[in-house]
């Protein structure tokens, strides 16, 4: 392939990337430092006597302007027999509390975990038959990246939690965005592959999607459910949804059949797609950039001279080094 045709079909690429991009996002926030303010999302049934769920969202919040800590989200009684809870601390240590009939476990992070300011991918994904939180059976990301949790022994199910679930409180300006509860245990690479995207019906696991809160459907202080099962509610003078800067797409907007290269424009690097992954010869040491099709960078790395393989990468579109590869 020449360095014209090349350049043509990167730059086809990246208009079809910024035309998928999102516009007039919206997030849910916080106004009042106490324990009234958090959006009131109901009983959500499924997180009853379930073996597994996911829940993630996206979370704007500077650690340096907390009074102590906040609650990301949380459905617990009042006893706490029966709960599923994570809070993060204002040193960015994070806890992990889930409780089946008072028989109760807590997994937490290292201290300063929790990134200082920005917005911020996270995901708690809960496999009960895994037992222990070592072995998987409570896994967080944030951005895409496994956290270090302390083992922990999780009951095989969650309680039956007689309690709305709620995201949010006790904090003052922080901000939750594209919030979604599965009830299932997603996997990493779904997980990556779709933060960064609004949900629709090329999900693989659609079918699972319980609770879907975007922001962009709002009625006075309801939120309604793209599901359709459960709008939530917030106190008008304790919260509001209000446009934000973070940047999601389209999924279907972005090409899924474009043929597999090998590209030799760059005299130093050959990039070459294998059933295994990413296959990298270069001819001087150099430092490989690798951004996915949002434009957003996943990856910096130092390679060698010689041939270096990337087998960790989920399936998708890549630039690598201002050169296109997609891995099937």
């Amino acid at each position: 392939m020449n360095k014209n045709k090349f350049l043509c079909l990167l730059c086809i690429f990246v208009n079809l990337c910024l035309s998928a991009q999102t516009t007039g996002n919206k997030a849910f926030q916080l106004n009042v430092n106490n324990g009234d303010a958090y959006l009131n999302c109901g009983d959500i049934i499924q997180l009853n006597n379930t073996p597994q769920y996911t829940i993630e969202m996206w979370v704007n919040v500077t650690l340096s302007n907390l009074p102590d800590r906040f609650i990301m989200f949380k459905k617990e009684q009042t006893d706490e027999k029966n709960r599923i809870k994570v809070q993060i601390e204002k040193n960015g240590q994070i806890y992990v509390m889930q409780s089946n009939d008072a028989d109760g476990a807590f997994a937490q992070t290292p201290v300063g975990t929790y990134p200082e300011s920005g917005w911020h991918h996270i995901a708690l994904v809960y496999d009960g038959e895994k037992e222990t939180s070592d072995n998987g059976a409570m896994t967080m990301y944030i951005d895409g990246i496994k956290l270090p949790l302390s083992n922990a022994t999780f009951k095989s199910t969650t309680g039956n939690i007689d309690a709305p679930f709620v995201v949010g409180g006790p904090s003052l300006n922080v901000e939750y965005d594209e919030i979604r509860i599965w009830n299932e245990a997603l996997t990493p690479n779904v997980i990556n592959d779709w933060k960064n995207y609004k949900i629709d019906n090329f999900h693989p696991n659609k079918t699972n999607l319980i609770v879907y809160y975007d922001f962009e459907d709002v009625s006075n202080t309801q939120v309604n459910d793209r599901q359709g099962n459960y709008p939530a509610i917030f106190k008008a003078d304790e919260a509001e949804i209000k446009s934000n800067d973070l940047k999601l797409y389209q999924k279907e907007n972005i090409p899924t059949t474009i043929e597999n290269i090998i590209t030799t424009d760059n005299n130093n690097l050959q990039i070459i797609s294998t059933a295994k992954g990413v296959k990298l010869i270069s001819t001087i040491p150099q430092t490989l950039h690798i951004y996915n099709v949002s434009g957003i960078l996943i990856r910096s790395l130092q390679i060698n001279v010689g041939t270096t393989t990337i087998t960790d990468l989920p399936k998708g579109l890549y630039i690598v080094n201002k050169q296109k590869i997609i891995i099937q």
